[in-house]
């Protein structure tokens, strides 16, 4: 499928971090410009929020699909820290940094945490080929366990490729909406 339509799938590469994050800006406000309650971010805050995560992202499971040289779609993962961070109970000191740090290289969940396919490439299927590419890149790297965080409950394309590799709803978040 991939191949038929020009597109493949790479690592996002963390020593070109700043190149990087301009390919994946240049999806980002397209790809979500139509969810409720969307607000385009921009450059300085994209920039800010990969500082705070570059420590954690796993390159092998951080992807960038693309057209020749054209971004368009991204998927971000990363170990689930939360598994860590609850043993913890919130402290990194004396030595909870130690356990992060430790934990981190042991962890076999994931959690991925953003997916952007840029509008004229969401219908085709292309978020199922990022889900499956984790799935077998993330069982590779020793993930064998993942959580797919934030979908809109009327997402449905992206609802259905992830129930097409076995994923079940466990947790609904909603927003309720009141005019005052």
């Amino acid at each position: 499928m991939l191949q038929k339509s020009g597109l493949t799938i790479r690592e996002v590469r963390l020593n070109e971090i700043e190149a990087e994050l301009d390919r994946i800006f240049s999806v980002y406000n397209n790809a979500w410009s139509r969810n409720w309650g969307f607000v385009p971010m921009s450059k300085d805050e994209l920039a800010a929020m990969a500082a705070g995560l570059k420590w954690v992202l796993d390159p092998r499971i951080c992807y960038l699909l693309e057209k020749g040289d054209q971004p368009v779609g991204f998927l971000f993962a990363m170990p689930d820290l939360n598994r860590i961070l609850i043993k913890m109970n919130g402290r990194l000191l004396p030595f909870g940094w130690l356990r992060l740090l430790l934990g981190r290289r042991r962890m076999n969940i994931c959690r991925v945490i953003a997916l952007g396919l840029s509008r004229e490439y969401q219908s085709y299927g292309y978020a199922a080929a990022l889900y499956r590419k984790i799935v077998t890149d993330g069982t590779k790297s020793g993930y064998h366990q993942s959580e797919i965080g934030w979908v809109l409950e009327d997402n449905l394309m992206m609802n259905r490729a992830a129930e097409m590799l076995g994923s079940r709803l466990y947790k609904r978040y909603r927003i309720y909406e009141k005019t005052l």
